[in-house]
């Protein structure tokens, strides 16, 4: 097990070498990583356009809002995603 994916967990009853098993591993991450990459803009593009993600706008900002601490205190974005929490907290 190399815990960095459960795909790779999958495959631990497969018999192979630590090497390979990290190779695999490796390879499976950075496929990941290169499929963020590669939607990202059209991620930004969703998440930007009002009325698209409803779920967002209807479940997860009005809990977000409600978690915010009260106006001129302090909030800590930690940078997870295009930048909508960040914006919705500056409105």
């Amino acid at each position: 097990m190399c815990g960095q994916s459960e795909e790779c967990d999958a495959n631990a009853d497969v018999p192979i070498d630590i090497q390979a098993r990290s190779e695999l591993c490796h390879a499976v991450t950075v496929r990941m990583r290169d499929g963020w990459e590669a939607e990202a803009e059209n991620w930004a593009a969703f998440a930007r356009t009002p009325g698209r993600d409803r779920s967002h706008e209807e479940v997860n900002l009005p809990v977000l809002r409600a978690l915010l601490p009260a106006p001129g205190r302090r909030t800590l974005d930690l940078a997870c995603g295009e930048g909508r929490h960040l914006r919705a907290v500056k409105q």
